[in-house]
């Protein structure tokens, strides 16, 4: 007889097993492997120095769950897969970040752990994540800036720069600033900036985005257009609104008259919303709480940008994560 509610405690089981096993699938290598080739599992194993039987374990699961296919002692990624394969950066950044936090939860429920302090997330693994995830975000927000005429440009946040990069390529005069408080994305940014020929007009700093005028003398001169994508939220956790709001208003400072700013962040959603159907904020906002970033919503976005002295021009769903694009200009 069928048991709706064992089957959907049995379904939240198969997702952990299975996030489980793509993201170590990932770490390893072997998804970009499935992705691209047949892989031998027996050679690969011997090629990487894994277990070739625990290897041949892990696949055959994600087998079964319809994420490989096997031919014999050939592996590749099923049909399913390939159409989520765009969207594989989910699992460092969404899920590898935020292990050390989650693994620990009971600790830091009970205040015997604390993030800061003794856990932190893994910087790494964002870095990794998104810079899988932005191929989804670089055309929608090149595209956004096709009518923006700007002089020079500052990506708040820059990760692994490929945004900076494109908006750069656009005219041999234009000059940028990437900033980012990880040492592991401005390392990451240098090299795509070196790789597309574009070092020489661009520098990555590591700072805080929300303290810019700790930045050396000099580091704006000549910019226009900000870019901050799912940088914010991350100055609400221990601030005041007038704090979030002064932060802002520093950033239109820098821009100064006829400066644009974008901003791509995810709107938080309250207790009492909708339940169904919503399948990443409720996961995204849990792991922001406990990480010291704390989302809001789209008309606080909107109504703060408007305090801090800027004019909101239009707002867009973005690309991927449910988030929104906010395209303002210093009043």
């Amino acid at each position: 007889m069928a048991n709706s509610a064992q089957d959907d405690l049995f379904g939240y089981t198969e997702a952990y097993y299975a996030t489980r096993s793509l993201l170590a699938a990932w770490r390893i290598g072997l998804l970009d492997a499935a992705q691209h080739d047949q892989v031998d599992i027996g050679d690969w194993a011997a090629a990487q120095d894994f277990d070739p039987d625990l290897l041949r374990a892990l696949a055959d699961y994600l087998v079964l769950r319809d994420l490989l296919e096997r031919d014999g002692d050939a592996y590749r990624l099923s049909e399913r897969a390939r159409a989520m394969y765009p969207y594989f950066g989910y699992l460092p950044s969404h899920v590898g970040a935020y292990e050390p936090i989650f693994n620990a939860l009971e600790d830091v429920l009970a205040r015997r752990r604390t993030y800061g302090g003794d856990l932190d997330r893994s910087h790494q693994e964002v870095a990794s994540g998104m810079s899988a995830m932005e191929e989804h975000l670089l055309g929608q927000l090149t595209r956004i800036t096709d009518d923006i005429r700007f002089h020079g440009v500052v990506d708040l946040g820059c990760g692994s720069a490929r945004l900076l990069s494109k908006l750069l390529a656009r005219e041999p005069g234009l000059r940028g600033v990437g900033i980012d408080h990880e040492e592991v994305a401005c390392a990451e940014a240098r090299r795509t900036l070196e790789r597309e020929g574009l070092s020489d007009r661009a520098t990555i700093l590591r700072g805080d985005a929300t303290r810019l005028h700790e930045l050396p003398a000099g580091t704006f001169d000549g910019i226009d257009l900000a870019i901050a994508m799912f940088v914010m939220h991350e100055v609400n956790y221990g601030r005041t609104r007038d704090e979030v709001v002064r932060c802002l208003r520093d950033i239109a400072e820098m821009l100064g008259p006829d400066g644009r700013l974008l901003m791509v962040e995810v709107s938080r959603v309250p207790a009492d919303g909708p339940r169904r159907g919503l399948r990443f904020i409720p996961e995204y906002q849990l792991t922001h709480e406990f990480s010291h970033q704390r989302l809001i919503g789209r008309d606080d976005w909107e109504s703060m940008l408007a305090e801090a002295g800027m004019k909101v021009l239009r707002t867009e769903p973005a690309g991927i994560c449910e988030a929104f694009c906010f395209v303002a200009s210093v009043a």
